[in-house]
């Protein structure tokens, strides 16, 4: 499976959403919990759709465990040296996500997990599982990110709070 992020696309919401109708299960629209504005664009296997984006980065799935959907997605970009890659991989045989991990289509040793999840409880759970410390401990220089799944224009509404500064949200 070809999977390509789109970082900052230049084209509008009204735009993207529309491409999200077209293929709602191909392409996510990740909006960063944690800022106001601003999106990503993640597309399974849609190269029709790629076309209409200037700078896509391009992944080959390695291994798809369950299905890329979910409400919440949680991002991990890393390296890899020598067989990193296949710890990583036989751990994530073992575990029961839904998510992908994906190279970069040019070879290097750059990767990426997404993982997918309905519950941001569930999330937190697997983020602090001995199993997640595991992936880390196999990973070279991760950096993750979690995204909502922006089903509609009023998720990305400036007139929402930010995160970082919400007491509510964060407690």
């Amino acid at each position: 499976m070809k999977i390509n992020l789109v970082l900052a696309p230049e084209q509008d919401v009204a735009t993207l959403l529309k491409y999200k109708k077209q293929a709602p299960n191909q392409l996510l629209l990740l909006g960063k919990l944690s800022q106001l504005a601003g999106l990503n664009v993640l597309i399974f296997d849609q190269p029709e759709l790629v076309e209409r984006f200037n700078r896509p980065l391009t992944f080959n799935s390695l291994f798809v465990m369950g299905e890329p959907k979910g409400k919440l997605v949680h991002q991990v970009s890393f390296k890899s040296i020598g067989n990193d890659d296949e710890h990583i991989n036989n751990l994530l045989e073992k575990m029961a996500l839904n998510g992908v991990l994906a190279q970069q289509n040019d070879g290097k040793s750059e990767y990426m997990l997404w993982t997918f999840w309905d519950d941001a409880d569930d999330l937190a759970l697997f983020i602090d599982s001995q199993n997640y410390q595991q992936l880390h401990d196999w990973m070279r220089q991760p950096f993750s990110t979690t995204y909502h799944n922006v089903e509609n224009i009023d998720q990305i509404s400036l007139t929402h709070k930010m995160r970082d500064t919400d007491k509510e949200w964060w407690g």
